[in-house]
């Protein structure tokens, strides 16, 4: 009976050894990785937060457009089931800004043009113009995509150019901001 005794004993023992006792906290030393509650430990993780909306802001075009574009309201975003592709559109008065991700999107990452990354400005009044990213015209588009849980999706398009270099925008980074994603 004692050696049944030792022996659970020593199970006992073993089973608690990793817990930590009320009181005996390891957070004194910094970039200490045995729990996640010190700040500066290497094993914390950031997790990240959908952000407050960006609407309303604006946009300078300058080149073959030169005006002030408000965006704004999120007109939709769709990463269907099973596809490679992302795409937001948003209300911009009688402007759309469509901001897409095509052939490689695979959620949170950064895509570039040679990835299928590209946005198009076009002006919706009759005989409007279209503007749109022209990797062959030396445009280039990023887009950084922060977070996408499946339901929301968020992050930042960065433009070089659009036209084949005829068509700024100020500031150059715009907002991608999702809180409903059509799949």
């Amino acid at each position: 009976m004692t050696n049944l005794r030792l022996l659970l004993a020593a199970i006992l023992a073993l089973s608690l050894g990793g817990c930590t006792v009320r009181g005996d906290d390891d957070d004194s030393t910094a970039n200490d990785d045995d729990d996640d509650s010190a700040v500066g430990d290497d094993d914390d993780t950031t997790v990240a937060t959908f952000p407050a909306s960006p609407f309303p802001f604006t946009i300078d075009v300058s080149g073959l457009d030169n005006e002030t574009v408000t965006v704004e309201m999120d007109g939709g975003c769709q990463n269907f089931a099973g596809s490679s592709n992302f795409r937001q559109q948003m209300s911009a008065g009688q402007w759309v800004v469509r901001i897409s991700v095509d052939g490689s999107y695979d959620g949170v990452g950064i895509y570039d043009e040679t990835q299928g990354a590209s946005m198009t400005l076009q002006n919706n009044v009759a005989g409007g113009n279209f503007h749109q990213t022209n990797a062959a015209g030396g445009d280039t588009a990023v887009v950084q995509m922060d977070g996408d849980d499946g339901t929301r999706a968020w992050g930042t398009v960065t433009i070089g150019s659009l036209a084949g270099g005829q068509v700024t925008l100020s500031p150059n980074v715009i907002p991608i901001w999702c809180p409903s994603v059509t799949n």
